[in-house]
């Protein structure tokens, strides 16, 4: 999977670069202007984790978001078939990602997230899938669409991001904002400006930048994460009061991208 990087619009492009669905779409859901709900705060943190002389990332256990009590729903007319046609830009993995923020959780009768990307446009997401619980997701927190296509515009309406049916344990959710992920994208993909301490998570301690352990053998990952690299604890200990804050946020981007 790509480390993100929102620069490259094939692989993350917004959502007037999706492609469209060849089949005809329902209306879009529509949602009265409302107050947003109040910001999720998380918990205060634990102590840091320990950290490992793994070189492989952690795997990060994914919670899944279908609900197994609720009942199957009523069998319902059949919905448009919907393909994901391939963008002339994409590479040969046809892979891309809708990456949008989300603002409210607008389920009525279908699954829904009214979210905005990082152009600033505001659209829904619905869920074919009726099982899908979305109340563990918070405002704030990214969600990551893989191969998302949208609807074409209608009556005036914008068109929004179907999830078809089956594939809505496919889409991911980062507890952090979209610039936040796009510094942690630039901070893995070892690109901040040379002067900077820590830049590049592979390759150097996230503290002070040394390209080896204290003991002179290999840098540590935190295991928590898997991404963030340290020579020793006291670098560890110290870095805790800012990596605190993106340890959640590396672990959900390793769920999404696997990094």
């Amino acid at each position: 999977m790509p480390i993100p990087d929102f620069a490259n619009e094939a692989i993350f492009p917004a959502f007037d670069g999706l492609p469209i669905e060849d089949a005809g779409a329902a209306d879009p859901p529509s949602y009265a202007a409302s107050s947003e709900p109040p910001s999720y705060v998380p918990p205060p943190p634990p102590d840091p984790p320990s950290y490992s002389d793994s070189q492989s990332s952690a795997s990060a256990a994914t919670t899944s978001l279908i609900d197994t009590a609720a009942t199957t729903p009523a069998a319902t007319s059949a919905t448009a078939v919907v393909t994901t046609p391939k963008p002339s830009s994409h590479d040969a993995r046809e892979e891309w990602f809708l990456v949008a923020e989300v603002r409210q959780n607008m389920t009525i009768t279908k699954p829904t997230l009214v979210v905005v990307d990082r152009a600033g446009t505001e659209f829904a997401v619905t869920f074919e899938d009726r099982g899908i619980d979305l109340r563990p997701v918070r405002q704030g927190w990214t969600i990551v669409v893989p191969r998302a296509v949208r609807t074409a515009p209608k009556g005036g309406k914008r068109g929004f991001v179907r999830v078809p049916e089956g594939r809505g344990t496919g889409v991911k959710y980062v507890p952090g904002g979209l610039e936040r992920i796009g510094e942690l994208g630039v901070r893995v993909r070892g690109e901040e400006e040379e002067g900077d301490q820590g830049k590049g998570f592979r390759g150097r301690c996230a503290g002070c930048g040394s390209l080896e352990g204290e003991d002179g053998g290999a840098l540590k990952s935190c295991t928590a994460c898997g991404v963030a690299r340290y020579c020793g604890k006291e670098c560890q200990k110290e870095d805790w009061k800012t990596h605190k804050n993106d340890c959640k946020i590396l672990k959900g981007m390793v769920n999404a991208w696997g990094l």
